[in-house]
């Protein structure tokens, strides 16, 4: 039932970004939807390399199939409604009412670098890259890039768990030690929000706790992890609301243990939503423009918020079709 969790998640994540919505006014439950995606991601990406390193004899294969696979699972629909909301940006100007779409599309080199989609987080301090501005073109998609920067390094992981054990849990607390100190700054160059959720140097470790989880999850170092999420979990859950993020990552950090369970749970349709879930993560922000042009979500809001709900549904099934097609080519490698 992974796969209907990833797709309730997903809509949790565009609830909290559609225009006129409360849902995320006072605590925002998307950024605990993207903590427990950083950790499914881990999971996940243990068991892919580990069919590549079965089928490959040398590591060189072994690393040049998952980043073709990974390449192949992001990238077409990526660049699909990339482009689809770079024309209608350009056709309909800037939306009134979606505040992250207000940025200037005229630009080759935004474009350009949108495109290539590894770079999409650079845009918080203190990493920012100036052309990209305020926003990726397709918003949300700088924790994709985080998501990007963990999957350049899973081979490496994948050989350290195996070999260099000490090695890969010694990165993984260094990881946690650089998010957990983060939660209690607010400078801006190194804050709750920049290194405790957006920046690869913090959530590293949530990737990671996920690929240990699925290499062994009876393993002691398991328990260990987690008594020390809850420990903090403690400290965290009261900390001033200028520190932003906190209480929703602490959140999604305790409710990691619910993933494996739920793999457990068959569900016929899990396959279906499990591939609208990258699908709608993917488009709701271009179904908000496209919506706002032909509904005035002043004047019918309801009609606003019903049309936005069917037409990402139906845009999402075109999506997962296309996607379905481009998986047949994957599973040849």
């Amino acid at each position: 039932m992974l796969g209907t969790f990833r797709f309730g998640l997903a809509w949790v994540v565009m609830l909290s970004h559609m225009p006129f919505s409360p849902f995320a006014i006072n605590f925002n439950l998307a950024v605990t939807a993207v903590v427990l995606f950083y950790f499914i991601s881990g999971y996940l990406m243990y068991g892919s390399f580990y069919k590549e390193f079965q089928k490959r004899p040398t590591k060189f294969l072994q690393m040049i199939n998952f980043y073709i696979k990974r390449f192949l699972r992001i990238f077409p629909l990526y660049w699909i409604v990339l482009s689809l909301t770079i024309l209608i940006l350009f056709l309909f100007g800037v939306p009134k009412y979606v505040a992250l779409l207000q940025q200037d599309v005229a630009n080759f080199s935004k474009i350009f670098l949108n495109f290539i989609l590894i770079l999409n987080n650079y845009v918080f301090e203190p990493f920012t890259i100036s052309v990209l501005l305020p926003h990726p073109l397709i918003p949300p998609t700088w924790s994709l890039s985080t998501e990007w920067h963990f999957y350049l390094l899973v081979p490496f992981f994948f050989y350290l768990l195996h070999r260099r054990f000490f090695i890969f849990i010694f990165i993984l607390f260094t990881s946690m030690i650089i998010e957990f100190v983060a939660f209690f700054f607010t400078h801006p160059l190194f804050n709750s929000d920049n290194f405790g959720y957006r920046y690869i140097f913090g959530v590293l470790w949530i990737f990671l706790f996920g690929f240990l989880t699925a290499y062994d999850y009876r393993s002691i170092w398991i328990k260990i992890i987690y008594t020390i999420i809850v420990f903090f979990a403690l400290f965290f859950m009261f900390i001033p609301a200028t520190h932003p993020f906190v209480r929703e990552i602490v959140l999604g950090l305790l409710l990691t243990p619910v993933i494996r369970p739920l793999m457990k749970i068959d569900f016929a349709l899990d396959p279906i939503f499990g591939m609208l879930s990258y699908p709608i993560f993917l488009s709701h922000f271009f179904v908000f423009d496209i919506v706002e042009q032909i509904i005035d979500p002043i004047r019918h809001k309801y009609l606003y918020f019903y049309t936005i709900f069917i037409a990402l549904l139906l845009f999402s099934l075109v999506l997962a079709a296309i996607q379905s097609r481009i998986d047949s080519i994957r599973r040849r490698y």
